[in-house]
């Protein structure tokens, strides 16, 4: 009998194709990002990103290795807003109807578990999120206005209570707090005042006692340091530093626009998120690319 080698030979070498590309398919690094938005760095470094495109918040090692086990899930939907308070939890901004708010919810976060207090009251399509020293959650809802929650949850006394709603002329971008000073973008700068005059304040528009920053070019962005300095990141790109003594330098010049930023003052680095290029291009305080995470 004539052995026929190529219709032998051909199955074989299909199966190890197949098993070849599925060896592959299982060790090639699939990108975990997609549309990252807010940021939000730890006490001990770990980078927490609201990762909008697969509607979950993932966590990077200071080394800048993904840490899978603490990926966030639960009660997220839509997440755009990362804050830490005083007490290391996570909250997060969901920007979507979610755990029982028509127009999205803040929720709380302990070592990746949710927790109960979950603050629907106020919310309005939230985005951006800032955290006093006193615990005191502001939000940024939608461009719209802003509220601030008291936090009893530092004793876990109850859900936060709102106590404020500055209804705002004009869109809004970005919020931080730093050292009694809150901040926040409108269309072509940043308001800044005390955190305890605007939650006292009985002004019409809600506005702080405030000085302004020099003309930026639409603030979508904004986090602090622990010296009390804003990094203000704009719409073309460029991220700018105000610093406490009101003087104004450029960190860097980005080609993307800015979806969020978080400081992490330990190491010095300014991560900066860019939403349409599923990365997080990450700066030393001088400016200078670190690394990229994608």
């Amino acid at each position: 009998m004539k052995f026929n080698f190529s219709r032998t030979i051909a199955p074989i070498l299909l199966c190890l194709f197949a098993l070849a590309a599925a060896s592959f398919a299982t060790t090639v690094k699939i990108n975990p990002l997609n549309e990252p938005n807010g940021l939000a760095v730890d006490a001990l470094g770990n980078l927490w990103v609201a990762n909008t495109g697969d509607n979950n918040v993932v966590v990077f090692k200071p080394s800048y290795t993904q840490t899978t086990a603490e990926t966030i899930t639960a009660g997220i939907s839509h997440p755009v807003g990362l804050a830490i308070d005083p007490l290391g939890n996570l909250w997060v901004a969901n920007y979507d109807q979610s755990n029982g708010g028509s127009q999205g919810s803040i929720t709380e976060y302990t070592a990746g578990v949710q927790d109960d207090p979950v603050i629907t009251d106020g919310v309005s399509f939230p985005e951006g999120l800032a955290i006093d020293g006193a615990g005191n959650i502001w939000v940024q809802n939608g461009g719209n206005n802003v509220t601030v929650y008291a936090q009893p949850v530092l004793t876990h006394a109850g859900v936060p209570t709102l106590v404020q709603t500055f209804g705002l002329t004009g869109p809004i971008y970005g919020i931080a707090v730093s050292q009694g000073t809150i901040g926040w973008g409108t269309a072509s700068t940043v308001l800044f005042g005390s955190t305890t005059t605007a939650i006292g304040s009985n002004n019409p528009e809600g506005l702080l006692a405030r000085t302004e920053s020099p003309t930026e070019d639409m603030p979508l962005a904004i986090a602090t340091d622990a010296s009390g300095n804003f990094y203000i990141a704009n719409y073309n790109g460029q991220v700018n530093v105000l610093h406490t003594n009101n003087s104004q330098t450029t960190l860097v010049d980005l080609k993307f626009s800015p979806a969020g930023i978080a400081i992490d003052n330990v190491r010095g680095r300014v991560y900066i998120s860019n939403f349409n290029g599923n990365s997080i291009a990450v700066y030393s305080t001088a400016g200078v690319l670190l690394h990229t995470i994608q």
